[in-house]
């Protein structure tokens, strides 16, 4: 009954971010048939009796398992699945009802080896922890990885990891370019994909403050770009159209599709040709700015024209278009995405163009299955904010909901991935749940 019963791990504050409930799962393996005695005693009484007895149960599956191989309750359920033959998931246990000593007791400590936060969760820490340890950036005093308003690539090498000591452990930190608008930064963070994340938007920036005036030149070539402006203001606003173009340019020329540059030698060597990447690059938005134009243009007219008898159809269309033009998108959304704007705005207005009476009902049922993954996505996506992770498997199911839509209310438009319930479910399988 002790606060600490079990077995306990102590980390320092800067591994939190590399932990998760998904791993501490896996601890304690001397305990581990005793432990899925106890998931399968929580189940339902309906599951349960396929399952008895349940220490047989336990000990076939101890046995079967791949032991540390994803997340420890949903191998759990794939193996009760196997031998109940009656499909079992992890939502199905009640965890809470498990005894503290069979969950592993975790310890936050700081440099001076104080414990600041003390829980069997890692959600259960962060949320001790506060606001304050939110960030995937570690502080360090070392000037390497402390630095500011870097115009150009000036330092030695970029590893992918690097260890610092903190305390009497050995911690992998993941060193990141950081944009910071007039300039970039050199950072550590916690996590690889934080790394990533943080790195190509930064080389967005280093890429174009490099280029200025190549890349400047070629915003203001852009074919017809004052009159594309007007129908665009709906979606961005004018003043800021230039500047994220340019970014986007930057972003399509030299950062994505293309590896995370690690060394000065493939820095320099993309600048090599730079020119013609640019070149290349203004081409690609030059053939896109104006169907992105054009369907943004066609949208909201008939959205002032749309019959008040369909005001949901309008209100979740208006949700979307808000979802879509958020934060600084042309600058900050991967170009393979960004490019699927214009067939998402014409995707919109098939929709309102195909609704009647007779389709409303089979509307709202489409609109009810989006609503579920958008719902969970935003869910999970504060989640992530909250505990400082970042998850590309999240990201690809919130692009998988927008061809979803296409696939329900614009179906001849076609979509870029296979798409069906089945495969949603089997993405967000794969994101990382707090």
């Amino acid at each position: 009954g002790a606060k600490d019963d079990g077995a306990t791990i102590q980390l320092p504050l800067e591994g939190v971010g590399q932990l998760d409930d998904a791993q501490t799962g896996w601890l304690i393996p001397g305990l581990l048939e005793t432990r899925i005695k106890s998931l399968i005693r929580s189940l339902p009484k309906s599951v349960r009796r396929n399952l008895v007895p349940a220490p047989d149960t336990a000990k076939r599956v101890a046995q079967d398992i791949n032991f540390g191989q994803g997340i420890f309750l949903n191998a759990v359920a794939r193996e009760l699945t196997k031998i109940g033959g009656i499909p079992i998931t992890s939502e199905m246990f009640k965890t809470e009802k498990m005894e503290d000593h069979l969950k592993v007791n975790m310890q936050v400590v700081d440099e001076s080896g104080e414990v600041v936060a003390e829980g069997r969760s890692i959600a259960d820490i962060r949320g001790q922890l506060g606001d304050e340890f939110k960030s995937n950036i570690v502080e360090v005093e070392d000037s390497n990885w402390n630095r500011d308003g870097l115009q150009d690539w000036c330092w030695e090498d970029f590893p992918k990891e690097i260890t610092i000591q903190r305390g009497a452990t050995q911690l992998a930190s993941y060193p990141a370019i950081l944009d910071q608008k007039n300039g970039v930064g050199l950072r550590l963070t916690d996590s690889t994909n934080a790394s990533e994340q943080t790195t190509r938007q930064g080389l967005v920036r280093l890429f174009r403050i490099t280029n200025k005036k190549s890349i400047k030149s070629q915003v203001n070539w852009l074919p017809e770009l004052n009159r594309h402006a007007v129908p665009l203001s709906k979606i961005i606003a004018a003043g800021d159209l230039k500047n994220q173009l340019s970014d986007l340019i930057a972003r399509i020329a030299f950062v994505d599709r293309n590896k995370i540059q690690r060394a000065r030698e493939e820095y320099d060597l993309l600048q090599v040709n730079a020119v013609e990447r640019i070149s290349i690059a203004s081409q690609s938005v030059a053939k896109w700015l104006p169907k992105l134009a054009d369907a943004a243009h066609e949208l909201y007219l008939q959205l002032e024209s749309f019959s008040t008898r369909f005001t949901d159809v309008q209100n979740d269309i208006l949700s979307q278009v808000a979802e879509l033009k958020s934060g600084c998108f042309l600058s900050e959304t991967p170009w393979p995405w960004l490019e699927q704007y214009p067939r998402y705005f014409e995707a919109m207005s098939y929709r309102m163009d195909k609704i009647d009476a007779a389709s409303i009902e089979k509307d709202r049922i489409h609109t009810q299955e989006i609503g579920h993954h958008w719902e969970r996505y935003r869910s999970e996506t504060a989640l992530h904010m909250n505990h400082g992770i970042v998850d590309p498997e999240l990201e690809t199911y919130r692009w998988m909901i927008e061809e979803l839509r296409v696939s329900l209310f614009a179906q001849p438009l076609g979509t870029i991935v296979k798409i069906s319930p089945q495969r949603m479910e089997k993405q967000w399988k794969r994101v990382r749940h707090v």
